[in-house]
C-alpha cells in the first residue's frame, strides 16, 4: 500500500519507521514531510496537479529517505503522460527501497508502454523484447509485494509473456483471471492464444469456441476457430465454423482462403 492509502495519525504514527536513519533527520522535517505528501494527494484530486508535484518534490527534499515519497511523485508524473520525470523517480524509489511496490509498477507499466500491447504477435526486434523483459521483471516485483491481485497488472503480464514467447506463463495467470471476471471476451480470447501456442489444441477449440459465442458476428474467431478444428482432425466441425466465417463479412482473399479450406476438408472428412 502506497502512503495514500494511510490516514494522516496513521502516517504520524508510522514516521518513526521511515527509510532514513532517526538521528539523521530531525522529526519535525520528517513530519512536514509526510504532511506535504497529504496535501499533495488532495491537490491532485481537486486537478492541481502541479501544486501536489511541487508538494511532493518538497517533501522528498525534507525527507531524503523515503522511497514511498518518491515512487507517489513518479506516479503522479506517469498518471500526467510525463514519463522521463515517472521513470526519474522511480528509479529513485527503488535506490531506497528496491522492493518498493509502486515504483515497480509505474516502471513496468512505462516500459510496457513502449512495447504495445494491442497485439498478441512474437517480438522480434531486439529493443522491443529488451523492454518487454524490464517491463515483466518490474511487474512480477509489484505482484510479489501485493496481496491482492491487481488486474492490470495481470493482463499486462500475460500479454508481455505471449508477446516474448513464454505463453506457458500466460496460462495460469489468465485462469486466475477468469475466475474473478469469467465473461470477459478478451481474456478468453488471450488464453486461447496461450493454450495454441503451449500446444494445448483441445483446451484451445473450446476458448475460441467460448468467445466465438460471445462475439457471433466476429468471421476471424470463427475461421481461428475451423483452424483449431481441423488441426485436431474433427473435419465436420471446422468446416462448420469456415461456414460461419463466410457468413461474415470478408475480404475477397480470405474468403477464398476459408473456401479451399473447406474443400480440403471435405475431402479428407469420409476417411474418417
Amino acid at each position: 500500500m502506497g502512503w495514500h492509502g494511510w490516514t494522516v495519525s496513521g502516517v504520524l504514527a508510522l514516521l518513526a519507521f521511515s527509510a532514513a536513519p532517526a538521528a539523521a533527520l530531525p522529526q519535525a522535517d520528517r513530519a512536514q514531510a509526510y504532511y506535504r505528501f497529504l496535501l499533495a494527494r488532495h491537490l491532485e484530486g481537486e486537478g492541481e496537479v502541479e501544486r501536489a508535484a511541487t508538494e511532493l518534490r518538497e517533501a522528498a527534499r525534507l525527507d531524503p529517505g523515503a522511497a514511498e515519497i518518491r515512487a507517489e511523485l513518479a506516479a503522479l508524473y506517469a498518471r500526467q503522460g510525463r514519463p522521463r520525470e515517472a521513470a526519474q523517480w522511480g528509479r529513485a524509489a527503488l535506490e531506497l527501497d528496491p522492493s518498493n511496490r509502486e515504483a515497480h509498477r509505474v516502471l513496468g507499466f512505462l516500459a510496457a508502454g513502449q512495447v504495445g500491447l494491442d497485439t498478441l504477435v512474437r517480438l522480434t526486434d531486439p529493443a522491443g523484447l529488451a523492454a518487454a523483459v524490464r517491463a515483466i521483471d518490474h511487474l512480477e516485483a509489484a505482484r510479489r509485494t501485493d496481496r491482492l491481485p491487481d488486474l492490470a497488472i495481470e493482463l499486462t503480464l500475460a500479454r508481455l509473456y505471449l508477446r516474448t514467447g513464454v505463453a506457458g506463463k500466460a496460462v495460469p495467470v489468465l485462469q486466475r483471471v477468469l475466475l474473478s471476471d469469467p465473461d470477459r471476451p478478451t481474456v478468453v480470447l488471450m488464453l486461447a492464444e496461450a493454450y495454441e501456442a503451449t500446444g494445448q489444441l483441445e483446451e484451445a477449440a473450446a476458448s475460441f469456441r467460448r468467445v466465438s459465442q460471445q462475439r457471433p458476428r466476429d468471421a476471424d474467431l470463427h475461421q481461428r476457430l475451423g483452424d483449431i478444428l481441423f488441426r485436431l482432425g474433427r473435419y465436420s466441425e471446422a468446416i462448420a465454423s469456415w461456414e460461419r466465417a463466410l457468413s461474415g463479412d470478408l475480404p475477397p482473399a480470405d474468403r477464398e482462403g476459408i473456401e479451399r479450406k473447406i474443400r480440403a476438408a471435405r475431402e479428407l472428412e469420409p476417411q474418417r
